[in-house]
């Protein structure tokens, strides 16, 4: 993985962090997402989490799911986790620990 892509699944890992640590963190999807910001034009093309997954837009990762369960709470465009909602905090936590399974080895 080069330098440029692993610092925006930095970005991105930074972003879970957030939205697991606060209720007020939001998920804008793309709009939001450093490794979208850097790979949603050429469909997903050289993505970690479309290479991991073998799809785009983040199907087959914890991100799906998310999304699916946000639509049961609100149809926004923009997400964050619901106070109280233990669904939301296992989601939120699963596409962190699936992000943060991403980097690269460094041995």
């Amino acid at each position: 993985m080069n330098t440029i892509t692993l610092q925006a699944l930095e970005g991105s890992i930074e972003k879970w962090q957030q939205i697991v640590a606060s209720t007020k963190a939001e998920d804008q999807g793309g709009r939001n997402c450093p490794l979208c910001d850097m790979f949603w034009v050429g469909c997903c093309r050289g993505c970690p989490v479309s290479e991991a997954t073998g799809m785009s837009l983040c199907v087959g990762s914890p991100y799906a799911k998310w999304t699916t369960h946000m639509h049961s709470h609100s149809r926004s465009p923009s997400y964050h986790r619901h106070r109280g909602c233990k669904e939301c905090l296992r989601l939120a936590e699963a596409e962190l620990a699936f992000l943060v399974g991403l980097i690269p080895d460094k041995g």
